[in-house]
């Protein structure tokens, strides 16, 4: 039997989905047309972006009552270094942006992270990725 907080994850899943992908294809445009009419540098667009999101997350988070503080230093750490790799991966990205295309910038970017997360996986369990692994990054690789 589920849960009131099952149920309600499951029935908004759709429109949470909806939301995410409207707000993250919108975003290369947004960041392109920042820099091309608002003069914004890179650094600004993404600065602007993260303190936004993270505005928007813990209002959400305090009206549905998930904010929880890390009370751990492992915590806090995860947390930093998770904010650290979100602020570099958003400054390349809208560099990549104002420099290429927003078309360019995001198929580079889609093709590229499954190849970071398998080079992160193989550091970490320090094991060899499969054989069905490799064969399909060799196979977005090629394209």
């Amino acid at each position: 039997m589920l849960s009131l907080a099952q149920s309600r994850v499951r029935g908004g899943g759709t429109v949470a989905l909806v939301v995410a992908g409207v707000c993250w294809g919108t975003g290369g445009i947004a960041g392109s047309l920042l820099a091309t009419y608002g003069d914004l540098h890179p650094l600004s667009i993404a600065a602007y972006r993260l303190l936004l999101g993270g505005v928007f997350v813990t209002m959400f988070l305090l009206a549905t009552s998930g904010l929880r503080v890390p009370r751990t230093g492992a915590s806090v750490r995860r947390l930093v270094v998770v904010g650290a790799l979100l602020a570099t991966f958003q400054s390349g990205y809208f560099a990549a942006v104002t420099l290429t295309s927003v078309s360019l910038a995001t198929m580079i970017t889609i093709g590229s992270v499954p190849v970071f997360v398998v080079g992160a996986t193989v550091a970490r369990t320090r094991r060899r990725p499969s054989g069905t692994t490799l064969g399909a990054l060799c196979t977005a690789i090629v394209g």
